[in-house]
């Protein structure tokens, strides 16, 4: 499954969409130093850095050139947010921007399975008295999740795009109810705080919530 969502991204690269990575970066909402960590960095980071040392970690070897080529201070590494190459307590800051409904297997299961062991990975690498930040499109019933699962799975299978519907062909979503976001967090000793965002559809079919979570290591 993971080599599906690389040739996707491969394939977004293709038609110059991320020609100019380098966007509006909002700044971190807490003062630190240290090192900041963005998984699933793709071409460029999300959050003003300040003084922290960057490091930036994707699935896609492309991604990471571009990467690179934005933040030439910066490391980047080719990895798998499942298994995070770094020691425990590494990171004073880490940024996770729409990537956990990337994280696909065969089933639903499996899915749910990855993210997570992304969480419990971004905890692990997370230094005591650090932040994680993770901004994530959930939905609002299993059984869209579910639905949409399937959906983009046979699409991708046939290489069937549907531009209006935001869903290309070599990709394939899962998508956490805010519920099951909120038992995994916990699971993973996580206590979140959130601000939630209408993520609708043509302006007027709510799907769900675009939700940014502050996330700490409860002790």
């Amino acid at each position: 499954m993971e080599n599906i969502v690389i040739e996707h991204f491969r394939e977004r690269i293709r038609r110059g969409e991320y020609a100019h990575a380098l966007g509006e970066m909002k700044s971190l909402p807490e003062r630190l130093e240290g090192r900041l960590l963005e998984v699933g960095c793709g071409a460029g980071l999300t959050y003003l850095p300040g003084k922290l040392e960057i490091y930036g970690v994707d699935i896609t070897p492309e991604m990471i050139s571009i990467f690179q080529k934005s933040h030439g201070e910066a490391h980047a590494i080719i990895g798998d947010v499942k298994t995070l190459p770094f020691r425990g307590e590494s990171f004073n800051a880490i940024v996770s921007i729409e990537l956990l409904h990337h994280l696909v297997g065969g089933t639903p299961t499996r899915c749910a399975d990855n993210v997570k062991s992304a969480v419990g990975e971004m905890k692990r690498v997370l230094k005591s008295g650090g932040i994680l930040l993770i901004r994530e499109l959930l939905v609002r019933n299993r059984l869209f999740s579910l639905i949409m699962f399937y959906f983009t799975l046979l699409c991708a299978k046939l290489g069937i795009e549907i531009d209006m519907l935001d869903i290309h062909s070599k990709v394939i979503t899962f998508f956490l109810t805010e519920d099951e976001f909120k038992k995994i967090c916990s699971e993973a000793g996580l206590e979140i705080e959130r601000e939630l965002r209408d993520w609708e559809m043509f302006g007027r079919f709510r799907l769900g919530s675009d939700v940014e979570f502050l996330v700490r290591v409860n002790y």
